[in-house]
């Protein structure tokens, strides 16, 4: 845009209050100088002027900037919505981790309140302790306790969900899945890495562009600038304002003129000096978050090899856990094995139960933190 033709305006009103005195040398209109005073007492102008810029090296090497700077634009919205994307997916998997603690914690607490409605009519027969019926109670309600806790839970991780989606925490949202696992849609965790898919790392490379363009830019400003220009204008003098507006003299004039930078007081060297510093910073900036990019990757396959191999072994454990409560309940009604057989078959399979729904949020987030680590978290939602 600074290569178009700038057109400015102006319009000046003087009222000479004291015209300025000019002085003829001795000898011209006779022996002794004389002091006279040219000019009116008022004077009016307006002029319009055009000035092109025919060449500024400053302003060409500042061009090479521009798609440079969209593109890094355009990187920029990317890494928004991948920060966002990540934000939402971590919360809705916090949101279903307790969404499936609430309805596995009211199975155990319809199981439990069968039980102890079982066991206070056995008290009242005389057939249990009073003991034996206060420690059914104080599991029950240890579960009605946790179940207050997952509903509280749930509430919050549901609000930092609206809230990460843009949502008011006061509007209503449906979560209709359930806690699950497809290994036919995880991450690949052989999958190659490439650097320049991680667009923290594309946006140092294009920083660092732009802070070279902007250093030929400085160095530029040691060339001279050519410009052309063009004037007119219209001038009025007059002794009395009201003639002021009348008979105006217009002028015109075109010209060249050349900008030569001579001295600046050292400014533009220390520029120079301070954005090539710059950039030698930034650039060894890059080369140690390329290895921190890559450790992030190796670390995070890793723990997302580990959470798999965990999630596998909790999964087996939560079945045998709830089939040894299913068979020692049966076994307790019957009569075939006693309280603590039952208390402690019920606290084995809570510890499994929590040990599973930890393992697949971890699972979860795991893969979020490993596909992020490869710049390939977009792509990896967009299944």
């Amino acid at each position: 845009a600074q290569y178009l033709p700038q057109i400015s305006g102006s319009f000046s009103l003087d009222n000479n209050l004291k015209l300025q005195a000019s002085v003829i040398p001795a000898g011209i209109f006779g022996p002794d100088p004389v002091e006279v005073r040219f000019g009116t007492k008022f004077m009016s102008n307006a002029a319009l002027q055009a000035d092109q810029k025919i060449f500024d090296y400053s302003l060409i090497a500042g061009y090479q900037a521009n798609k440079p700077s969209v593109r890094m634009s355009e990187t920029q919205l990317d890494k928004t919505r991948e920060d966002i994307a990540y934000n939402i997916a971590s919360a809705y998997e916090q949101v279903l981790v307790n969404k499936e603690q609430i309805k596995l914690l009211k199975v155990s607490r319809d199981n439990f309140k069968r039980i102890m409605d079982v066991g206070q009519l056995q008290y009242e027969k005389g057939v249990m302790k009073k003991t034996d019926l206060d420690r059914i109670k104080v599991n029950y309600n240890n579960i009605v306790s946790q179940m207050y806790v997952a509903e509280s839970g749930y509430d919050v991780s549901l609000n930092a969900l609206k809230v990460n989606m843009g949502m008011s925490a006061s509007e209503n949202i449906t979560i209709q899945d359930s806690v699950s696992f497809d290994y036919a849609g995880a991450s690949d965790v052989q999958s190659t890495f490439d650097l320049n898919n991680r667009l923290d790392y594309r946006l140092l490379e294009q920083s660092i562009f732009l802070q070279n363009v902007q250093l030929k830019r400085t160095k530029a400003a040691y060339a001279p600038v050519i410009s052309a220009y063009g004037r007119y204008g219209a001038l009025a003098q007059r002794n009395e304002f009201g003639e002021l507006w009348k008979n105006f003299s217009d002028f015109s004039s075109i010209g060249l003129r050349v900008q030569i930078p001579i001295f600046d007081g050292l400014y533009k060297d220390a520029k120079v000096k301070q954005q090539k510093f710059t950039m030698l910073k930034e650039k060894a900036n890059l080369e140690l978050y390329k290895l921190q990019f890559e450790l992030q990757y190796r670390n995070a396959r890793f723990q997302l090899e580990r959470n798999r191999t965990a999630l596998v072994n909790d999964q087996e454990n939560l079945q045998l856990a709830q089939d040894v409560f299913n068979q020692t309940t049966l076994l307790y009604e019957k009569g075939a094995a006693g309280l603590t057989d039952l208390l402690n078959a019920e606290t084995s399979y809570n510890q499994a139960r929590t040990n599973y729904l930890n393992s697949v949020v971890n699972l979860k987030l795991a893969e979020l933190d490993f596909e992020r680590s490869k710049g390939t978290l977009l792509i990896f939602l967009s299944k």
